[in-house]
């Protein structure tokens, strides 16, 4: 899912939200947003006056007009919506949590993992077959490296899965590149620490990845709003800029004409 397919995405689930949960408010916003675009309109076929009183608009103005005014409905109607931006993202949150939690997709990380270690050279894998089929297997993790690997590997695994499947979700979050792994690092010491003869499972190092990127998530969902609207405010005012400065230019070029 590409960025701006997952940000109409989650547009138009905060307009379903708002049309659902509060119709009135849903009203007056749809009223709100035709006052304001045809203000919009207005100025935008007017403006040019200011500094050049003889100028006509053309019929291709009159549309990018218009088009200007409707950009202004949609967007109030946007702007209002995204107040419910925090609770699709904790949607998303959640959604991603069963994803990682699936044993199809931990299987796969495990696998890599796997190899990741013995491409390594670190381990001596002579007692530990590679995986087969359904087959539960263990990993090596002795060398301060291969428990690196241990906690990067699932972390960005999991990190990667996410920002895939919500890239505008991600921004809004500030989602980092890479997930810190120092406490799965930390977690995979301390087991060898008290256990040091039993094989750590890569099946806890997921489980822990999970948990540890959850609990960096939801602190930042009560910004998803504030961001969210400054994003969809920068991409109205370029959008915007493109019809007054066109006419604008238009004008400007038949004052020079004139002159």
């Amino acid at each position: 899912m590409n960025y701006f397919e997952n940000m109409l995405g989650v547009l138009g689930q905060c307009v379903t939200l708002l049309v659902q949960t509060q119709p009135v408010l849903f009203g007056f916003t749809l009223l709100a947003g035709v006052i304001l675009a045809a203000l919009c309109w207005w100025g935008a076929t007017h403006y040019s006056r200011l500094f050049n009183l003889t100028f006509q608009i053309t019929r291709l103005h009159q549309v990018l007009c218009a088009g200007a005014a409707l950009l202004t409905l949609v967007f109030c109607v946007f702007f209002v919506s995204l107040k419910f931006t925090r609770q699709i993202a904790q949607q998303a949150i959640e959604e991603w949590t069963k994803k990682v939690s699936d044993v199809y997709w931990q299987r796969g990380v495990e696998i890599k993992l796997f190899y990741a270690i013995k491409a390594t050279g670190a381990e001596d894998f002579t007692n530990f077959p590679g995986p087969v089929g359904w087959g539960a297997w263990n990993t090596p993790v002795n060398a301060p490296s291969s428990r690196h690997l241990m906690a990067s590997v699932p972390a960005n695994e999991a990190l990667h899965l996410f920002r895939s499947n919500n890239p505008y979700l991600s921004h809004v979050l500030s989602l980092p590149n890479r997930m810190p792994d120092a406490p799965i690092v930390s977690d995979v010491n301390e087991f060898f620490a008290r256990t040091p003869t039993v094989a750590y499972s890569s099946g806890r190092a997921i489980q822990l990845t999970g948990v540890e990127i959850k609990s960096r998530l939801d602190p930042e969902t009560p910004k998803a709003v504030l961001y969210a609207r400054l994003i969809l405010t920068g991409f109205f005012l370029l959008a915007q800029a493109i019809p007054f400065l066109w006419i604008g230019f238009a004008a400007y070029r038949d004052l020079q004409v004139r002159v």
